[in-house]
């Protein structure tokens, strides 16, 4: 008797049996990702509304440059022009990080006022509040 194991199995010497069936399975039956979630998901639409939603940012048509026939100079100008783009870019940003703390301090010293007058009218006695 000869024992079979994973060495010596092979699969084209042994019966084999197809217990299929019919198929029930139309063809476009797949689910959408939406459709997966409402059935699969326990909160349904909720579940699906509290996912974030991810949109594409399009920035307008670019040429792509072929950088692999470029030579030394066309490389150094690039490297220039990109250090350009990026120290005008670094002004722009702290002009707007500056305005923003700008509005922040006119906003906090507002607010600091606001309390100082409620504090002021807390800390009054009765019959100086008018009562």
């Amino acid at each position: 008797m000869k024992i079979k194991n994973h060495f010596n199995y092979i699969h084209e010497n042994e019966k084999q049996e197809f217990n299929g069936g019919e198929k029930i399975t139309q063809p476009n039956m797949a689910l959408t990702p939406r459709e997966i979630m409402k059935q699969y998901v326990r909160g349904g639409d909720s579940a699906i509304s509290q996912l974030p939603q991810f949109k594409p940012i399009f920035n307008g048509d670019e040429e792509i440059p072929d950088m692999s026939k470029w030579t030394e100079q066309d490389r150094m100008d690039f490297v220039a022009s990109l250090d350009d783009h990026v120290t005008e870019e670094r002004k722009r940003l702290s002009a707007l990080l500056k305005e923003a703390k700008i509005k922040d301090a006119q906003a906090a010293k507002e607010l600091q006022d606001k309390f100082r007058k409620f504090i002021d009218s807390e800390n009054k006695l009765p019959d100086e509040k008018g009562e």
